[in-house]
């Protein structure tokens, strides 16, 4: 079993890592056509990137849109170390905090997709 650091390192790790991966993804579809695959893509990535809808900029400027990417992605390293702190509790503590991690995840993602 990891220890309290190390599971929250570990998804703090993949709260930093998913933006990126979006990112680049986003890159690479084309924006012009609306399809059913960009459609997957964003409900994807409101699943496993939430802090995301923070990233959506109506400016031009691209240091504007870069600072609000740093913080769309600080809160998402935030956002998952709290459930990793939580997943770690749910297997050392009580199962109660397993409870915890997914009522908040399934609120989150039900508000979230319903955008």
């Amino acid at each position: 079993m990891k220890s309290f650091a190390g599971i929250v390192a570990i998804f703090s790790l993949g709260g930093l890592l998913i933006p990126f991966l979006f990112r680049v993804i986003w890159h690479f579809l084309d924006r012009s056509v609306h399809s059913d695959l960009q459609f997957i893509v964003f409900k994807l990535m409101l699943l496993l990137w939430p802090t995301s809808l923070m990233a959506f900029v109506s400016t031009q400027e691209s240091v504007a849109e870069t600072t609000y990417f740093l913080f769309s992605m600080a809160a998402n390293v935030i956002f998952y170390a709290i459930l990793g702190a939580l997943v770690w509790l749910g297997w050392r503590k009580h199962g109660a905090f397993f409870a915890i991690a997914g009522i908040g995840m399934g609120v989150i993602w039900w508000k979230l997709l319903l955008l």
